[in-house]
């Protein structure tokens, strides 16, 4: 598996759901370290940085991603880093939603 795949997989899961999320491509005009995905689900905002899972190869984010992350959280998003789609079911069920 390859974070792209890993990300489209969970992209395809979270619209056969009828959720809007948009993915975030990097670039030159794009902020440096935004996580991934951005979700709005019931009126919140999630933000999901994807990475492999461990025993993939899987990393941790680098410190502009967990910057990006901790300015999210701080203004009021869920943020956070996922290594599957039942990661994004379980960060989403922390606010009493079922996906």
């Amino acid at each position: 598996m390859t974070e792209k795949s890993l990300v489209n997989s969970i992209v395809q899961q979270l619209r056969y759901r009828g959720i809007y999320v948009v993915k975030i491509h990097g670039g030159t005009m794009q902020r440096a370290g935004l996580p991934d995905l951005w979700a709005v689900i019931e009126g919140l905002l999630f933000c999901f940085e994807v990475k492999l899972p461990k025993d993939e190869g899987g990393g941790s984010p680098t410190p502009r991603q967990q910057h990006e992350i901790d300015k999210l959280r701080s203004a009021g998003a869920v943020a956070k880093v996922v290594r599957s789609f039942s990661d994004v079911q379980r960060a989403v069920a922390q606010k009493g939603i079922n996906i």
